[in-house]
């Protein structure tokens, strides 16, 4: 019973991980599930702590694949942006 009762928790906090990791902070769910499973609430703790990591992205008006925001070539076609001055 008390394999179990392991085995749950580890799995619980895995699954805890890997879910605020990926839905929320925009970062690796196996990874973090991974971690999650090594260390319970302390690698969840750490993820918490981690900035939403946030990359912008635009659409290619030649082949709509979508590319960084600051990127001034398609890694794809080879369209060029026009270089945005503020």
């Amino acid at each position: 019973m008390e394999i179990f009762l392991a085995i749950l928790w580890v799995a619980l906090w895995a699954g805890t991980c890997a879910i605020v990791a990926g839905a929320a902070r925009g970062r690796s769910p196996f990874g973090w599930a991974i971690l999650g499973a090594l260390v319970s609430m302390f690698a969840l703790i750490v993820l918490l702590a981690l900035p939403k990591r946030e990359t912008r992205v635009k659409g290619c008006p030649r082949c709509a694949e979508l590319v960084k925001d600051k990127a001034l070539v398609c890694r794809f076609c080879g369209h060029e942006f026009a270089v945005a001055t503020e």
